[in-house]
């Protein structure tokens, strides 16, 4: 479990934060969830309804439709932010690998 000063420290190393205050970075930080997700498992699929974005902390991603892959993240990257956006429904599946 990290601190709220490693999170500030991580959310400030991800593009999408660089720019944000520390203070807010601290705000911000409060109202994270720490999540695990094994192997194969499904972070969120194709057509839900997104209401949070992603940060991967440690370990590797992937984002697919089925069997066709469109991209691996890993570590400091983030996913989902379009849920934050707009309300369109997940235009992919996310599984922990």
């Amino acid at each position: 479990m990290l601190t709220t000063v490693e999170k500030v420290l991580f959310l400030k190393s991800i593009d999408l934060f660089t720019r944000i205050p520390g203070e807010d970075l601290a705000q911000i930080s409060l109202i994270t969830e720490e999540v695990t997700f094994e192997d194969g498992e499904a972070i969120f699929e194709e057509g839900q309804l997104g209401d949070a974005l992603f940060l991967v902390v440690t370990g590797e991603v992937r984002v697919h439709r089925g069997p066709r892959e469109f991209a691996r993240l890993g570590a400091g990257e983030c996913f989902g932010e379009m849920a934050i956006l707009d309300s369109a429904p997940r235009s992919a599946t996310v599984s922990a690998l």
